[in-house]
């Protein structure tokens, strides 16, 4: 185990980190998560704010 890790050890950190990194985009661009819930809201909001302007 310990010469797999001196072996593999940065490798097997850089696949950890990539997979968390995906993991986490993959939250945020979910269909109900943060990007797209904020995405929906300023839209709403900008179009509330044009439409009195008609």
């Amino acid at each position: 185990m310990k010469e797999i890790f001196e072996q593999y050890g940065a490798a097997i950190i850089t696949v950890i980190v990539i997979v968390a990194l995906a993991a986490v985009i993959g939250f945020l661009l979910s269909k109900d998560g943060t990007v797209q819930r904020e995405f929906a809201e300023l839209l709403t909001g900008f179009f509330e704010q044009v439409k009195p302007a008609n």
